[in-house]
């Protein structure tokens, strides 16, 4: 079984290169001095089982002496008769024609001894070592100066048509996605029906077009079809409120009577009939000019005598 030790038992114990001289403000921890001097808090478990025995000084010596270690056994070798120093890959000649070639702002000059860069030149006159295949391939186009060129150009030309996010752009960027975008949920309803934006309000200057053609959306306001069954151009587009696009769905429900034309809801508005009860009245079967015009029957409620008002007591 193992035992645990209190951490005020340790004090004074040696672990390896470390020595316990006191307690932590952190219970999980004591205060260790390293053989190099160094005094630092570290878990008490590390110390226990041996994972901790130094302050970290002890892997840094090590990596010294590795390379230590290995810098006397290459002068060894090297100091014996006979020895042949490793000589470098050779270029491929693929790699030997790029020489000379200029790529973008960037000309190589010769071999700078890297085996993945050459000695190269920009055209602002900065000799620089570039990594060939990102330069041949088009990934480096200059030391840099292109990019600070690029970063200081003038804010006109940064700057489209300045009403990215803007009510008007997200109508026309909906209007493209209802009838352009592939797996649409609703493309039944626009794209396989033939119902498509036309190429005034497309392509690299669609938004101008469209913006001029029908201005800033209004507040409460959408995009909206004349005409259902065409699609969407200057000619049969309009701005309207939501309650004239419910008007204009294909699913509304028009009643014509003596030759006018409205919805239901617009029939309501008129004639103060509920436009549920003409509806209801127009699916039962009624004639449309029944079902707007007559009146509503007050429903005749059998009241017992014998029943009290409420709040009032014998």
């Amino acid at each position: 079984m193992r035992i645990r030790l209190p951490r005020a038992e340790m004090i004074g114990k040696t672990y390896g290169q470390l020595t316990v001289v006191g307690l932590d403000v952190d219970p999980r921890k004591i205060l260790a001095v390293c053989a190099c001097g160094k005094e630092k808090a570290i878990l008490r478990g590390s110390i226990r089982s041996g994972k901790s025995t130094s302050c970290g000084c002890g892997v840094v010596n090590a990596v010294k002496e590795r390379g230590r270690i290995a810098t006397e056994i290459r002068m060894q070798k090297e100091s014996q008769p006979g020895y042949i120093p490793k000589i470098s890959k050779p270029r491929s000649k693929k790699i030997a024609s790029l020489i000379g070639k200029k790529f973008g702002r960037i000309t190589f000059t010769g071999d700078s001894g890297d085996p993945k860069h050459l000695d190269a030149v920009c055209d602002c006159g900065k000799v620089i070592k570039a990594r060939f295949s990102d330069v041949s391939r088009g990934r480096t186009v200059s030391c840099g100066c292109f990019a600070l060129e690029w970063s200081r150009r003038p804010k006109m030309f940064l700057k489209t048509h300045g009403k990215s996010h803007q009510p008007t752009w997200r109508s026309w960027m909906s209007m493209k996605g209802r009838c352009h975008a592939p797996n649409k949920a609703d493309s039944k309803n626009y794209k396989e029906r033939g119902i498509l934006v036309c190429d005034r309000w497309l392509g690299s200057k669609g938004f101008e077009n469209f913006y001029s053609d029908m201005g800033d959306r209004p507040i409460g306001m959408t995009i909206d079809r004349i005409n259902n069954d065409l699609g969407y151009s200057p000619d049969n587009c309009k701005w309207s409120t939501v309650g004239e696009q419910m008007s204009n769905r294909r699913n509304t429900m028009r009643l014509v009577i003596d030759g006018e034309s409205k919805t239901a809801l617009e029939w309501s508005n008129l004639t103060g009939v509920s436009y549920h009860l003409i509806r209801s009245r127009v699916y039962s079967g009624w004639d449309h000019k029944r079902a707007v015009f007559d009146p509503v029957q007050e429903s005749k409620r059998h009241v017992n005598p014998s029943r009290k008002p409420q709040g009032i007591s014998s």
